[in-house]
């Protein structure tokens, strides 16, 4: 769990001071800071997030300096949990130096050679929402590329993403990118299809709600917008998963909360119970910014508002989409891994410590860090983290904006550097996933 700067002593700064993060424009890696928390440390400082950013808010030029801190939750009341960790020391994972820039936007097949596409006419993707994604999604049911048919709620997650490429894959020359561009919806458009028009009769099968009985979002006050993000991730996260994985879910069904930027953790009633205490190491629990536990028996991931959409003068902590997908990557692991899938994850872990090594927070960068996703020592540290960022990673969520970790936080490279990892995650998401390009284009007691 990251500590503000003001909090850092003279001792912390001799000991951790680092390169600035990268840039995605060419400047210096961060090195990595450490200190010695609990598991799941807050995660860095991001930038605007992808959803704003595709529907058009303006990004800001430079985000504030913040270290926002990311702790699990010991048990909550009624929970009879242990503490993380059997209540030992656990680790912090370390947070950027700075803010990043968000990203710049990425070419794809569907991208015309100069001029992006009017807002009324955008690119559609992955982690989208709005009513031009509802129109599609209504089309691609009537074009019979969905089965069972999408919900339309005008949310591009892995469902619609899984229909979109069939769609293209059925109608050539159209390239199978899962993009929505100019001409994907011409031919959806000359095809016809609804407008997620009125409802009445139809005599097609009813959409399900792909989060029905598996996760609910508690917006606490927090912007519809944050409320959508959280929902879209969620679905990217769970509403793609694989019968087994949902049967498994349902037994333990999640709640993401949303903390309101101008919230702490504990004025949600969730967590009052922590009000005014104090972590293992002697901070504030009101300080704390992101969770994953279990309280009086509901397993939460609570996630900040500013790290799902841009509020002014509170900057994210994170790359874009991370820290829920880190965070509801634990839930995942928790509540939705079947018992031989969970096995496994123990063997690919310690087989990975046997084969890769385990590094440190002080270990350089370099053929010793290399195996791991960053930072490397936190992701190594154990099965918790080594299953939440990869799940990050198979969404395409980086730890930071930073060029480095764009370009790992991806499933080409999990398929290049971790394809047992790989192959586990496509069998809990029920598919074969195509790697994405490589360039811009823990314990009971709960987890942050």
């Amino acid at each position: 769990m990251a500590r503000r700067p003001s909090d850092l002593t003279d001792q912390d700064v001799e000991t951790h001071a680092g390169a600035a993060p990268a840039q995605r424009e060419g400047s210096t890696r961060a090195t990595e800071t450490a200190r010695t928390t609990t598991p799941d440390g807050p995660l860095g400082n991001g930038s605007v997030q992808r959803l704003q950013q595709s529907a058009g808010n303006a990004a800001t030029s430079a985000l504030l300096v913040s270290r926002m801190t990311v702790e699990e939750e010991p048990a909550g009341p009624g929970s009879g949990q242990q503490t993380a960790q059997g209540g030992g020391g656990g680790l912090q994972l370390p947070a950027p130096a700075t803010a990043t820039a968000p990203p710049p936007a990425t070419a794809t097949a569907e991208a015309g050679p100069t001029n992006a596409p009017p807002p009324t006419e955008r690119m559609l993707r992955r982690g989208l929402t709005g009513p031009d994604v509802t129109d599609a999604q209504a089309k691609l049911n009537k074009a019979g590329s969905a089965s069972p048919a999408l919900a339309t709620d005008g949310i591009f997650g892995p469902l619609t993403d899984a229909a979109v490429r069939k769609y293209q894959t059925d109608h050539p020359p159209l390239v199978s990118d899962g993009i929505v561009g100019p001409k994907t919806r011409a031919q959806l458009n000359a095809g016809g299809g609804g407008g997620g028009g009125g409802g009445g009769g139809g005599g097609g099968p009813v959409p399900v709600d792909p989060l029905l009985g598996i996760c609910t979002i508690a917006g606490h006050g927090a912007s519809d917008a944050a409320v959508a993000a959280a929902r879209a991730q969620a679905v990217e996260l769970y509403g793609g998963i694989a019968p087994a994985n949902r049967t498994a879910m349902l037994a333990d069904p999640v709640t993401v909360d949303v903390i309101p930027h101008d919230k702490k953790l504990t004025e949600l009633a969730e967590y009052a119970h922590l009000a005014g205490t104090t972590t293992f190491d002697g901070r504030v629990w009101d300080t704390v910014r992101g969770i994953q536990t279990v309280v009086n028996g509901v397993r939460r991931v609570a996630v900040a508002e500013e790290d799902l959409v841009t509020v002014p003068g509170k900057a994210a902590s994170y790359g874009t989409g991370f820290l829920e997908a880190h965070e509801g990557g634990h839930g995942l692991e928790a509540s939705g891994l079947t018992a031989a899938q969970k096995a496994t994850l123990t063997v690919l872990y310690t087989t990975r410590l046997a084969t890769k090594g385990q590094p440190t927070a002080t270990t350089p960068v370099g053929a010793a860090t290399a195996g791991w996703l960053t930072p490397a020592w936190y992701s190594a540290a154990n099965q918790q983290e080594y299953f939440a960022n990869s799940v990050a990673a198979y969404h395409g969520h980086p730890y930071t904006n930073g060029a480095a970790d764009v370009a790992i936080y991806t499933q080409a490279w999990l398929q290049a550097n971790d394809p047992a990892m790989l192959a586990l995650l496509q069998q809990v998401y029920a598919a074969p996933a195509t790697p994405t390009p490589a360039s811009p284009g823990a314990s009971p007691g709960g987890t942050p």
